[in-house]
């Protein structure tokens, strides 16, 4: 049997798979950058050295694409995406800037821990509702530092039921407090995650703020 017209097929139905990914994300970029114009966010198309740095396993490496920026009264906000397009570990991460050095801490539900945050050590918090929830790791000998971050209010804010939350992992990294959600950037999301961690900011210790 001649397999060469298969071959020919298959490379093919490769191409044009490959072809029409690129379009999309030449049309999802676009997409980006126009709102970002429209709503006063700051775009550019990458960033190099965002994220250097940063040490928690929770946050995937990478050069940031579209990358964009916005500052509010509770600090700047960037948003942007890592990972290989069309790959499963690509990511739609948020920041935003709270002015102050925070201990490296993850925020994860149970059933997103994953090998790389073993060696992370486990914060017991005294809010039993939000710890049912959301366990909360940090690098050993932080476990004080992290806790006082947990405020009533800042626990009670991530336990609303919403889709941000529902795939959420948070990371508290150097002067920021990061969400990492598990699909390609998007406008509405942005948004979401911006609101979200302008309100969590607003809950933080008075002492944790200066």
């Amino acid at each position: 049997m001649d397999i060469s017209p298969l071959i020919v097929i298959v490379a093919l139905g490769l191409a044009a798979l490959l072809v029409r990914g690129q379009l999309q994300n030449r049309r999802r970029r676009a997409a980006i950058r126009s709102w970002a114009q429209e709503c006063g966010w700051d775009y550019s198309r990458s960033d190099r050295h965002l994220g250097r740095g940063w040490n928690s396993p929770a946050i995937n490496r990478g050069k940031a694409r579209d990358v964009v920026r916005r500052t509010f009264p509770e600090g700047d906000v960037f948003s942007y995406e890592v990972g290989a397009y069309g790959g499963i570990r690509r990511r739609h991460i948020t920041g935003i800037n709270l002015g102050l050095q925070v201990p490296v801490a993850v925020i994860v539900g149970p059933a997103q821990s994953s090998g790389r945050l073993q060696k992370l050590v486990f914060v017991p918090l005294s809010q039993q509702s939000f710890s049912m929830r959301w366990d909360v790791l940090t690098e050993e000998g932080s476990q004080a530092g992290v806790a006082d971050l947990f405020t009533a209010e800042f626990c009670q804010r991530l336990l609303v039921d919403d889709e941000v939350l529902r795939w959420a992992v948070f990371t508290f990294e150097g002067q920021h407090l990061l969400v990492s959600l598990p699909w390609p950037e998007d406008p509405g999301r942005t948004q979401d995650a911006a609101g979200l961690l302008r309100d969590l900011a607003n809950t933080l210790a008075p002492s944790s703020r200066g």
